[in-house]
């Protein structure tokens, strides 16, 4: 085949259709460099500190700069969420659920504190733990989560809350007043454990209950 009669050599010979082809190609790249630029400055602007305005309980307007670590801060909500969760799951002395809901507690707790809760719920052959006294007395409880008064302190950290409430034996008529201090550190927020909270102690207040009482260990004592 005679270079004259090749298409491909006829396509570019001609400056108008090459004019075209660059023109376009033109067109791309500006777009391309725009689209870049867009992405760039949406980036920044993402990681740059806010600024909002907050009005305290005063009433009096205040400009809060809010980074990551202040926006992935747990708020009083959350740790009253939480809080009503754990309490549940804590003091409910239920031979069908012991074990579950053991478990969902140790998802809640520090790593430290999860094992202390391990050691007195399972116990050893000598002297078994929590879990087979729970699981003996062969009974349901219930406690009404509407009624439990939760109360959260933030002034100092650990934060804190206490949970009140009544646990009621089913097919007993009243109810068993307990109530349960709770101390609360930050942590990463997962699947698991959205609030971003880990309980680091549990104290058990109000007549002798069969959920225990664990603290996290002190180091080197």
């Amino acid at each position: 085949m005679a270079a004259n009669d090749n298409r491909f050599i006829a396509f570019w010979a001609s400056h108008k259709m090459r004019a075209r082809v660059y023109g376009w190609a033109l067109l791309l790249a500006v777009g391309q460099m725009g689209l870049a630029q867009m992405n760039t400055y949406r980036a920044l602007e993402r990681s740059r500190e806010r600024e909002v305005v907050r009005i305290g309980c005063d009433g009096i307007p205040q400009l809060v700069r809010v980074d990551n670590e202040v926006y992935a801060e747990p708020n009083d909500l959350e740790i009253q969420a939480l809080s009503r969760k754990f309490a549940v799951k804590y003091m409910r002395a239920d031979s069908y659920s012991i074990v579950q809901d053991v478990a969902e507690c140790m998802d809640y707790m520090t790593t430290e504190l999860a094992d202390a809760y391990r050691k007195v719920m399972r116990g050893t052959e000598e002297a078994p733990g929590a879990i087979a006294q729970i699981e003996a007395l062969k009974r349901r409880t219930q406690i009404d989560v509407e009624g439990l008064e939760v109360k959260v302190d933030k002034k100092s950290y650990p934060w804190r809350a206490s949970v009140k409430g009544i646990r009621q034996i089913v097919g007993q008529a009243e109810g068993q007043p307990f109530e349960l201090a709770l101390s609360f550190y930050k942590s990463e927020r997962t699947l698991v454990n959205p609030w971003g909270l880990l309980v680091t102690a549990v104290k058990v207040g109000g007549p002798p209950l069969a959920a225990p009482e664990v603290k996290e260990p002190r180091v080197g004592g």
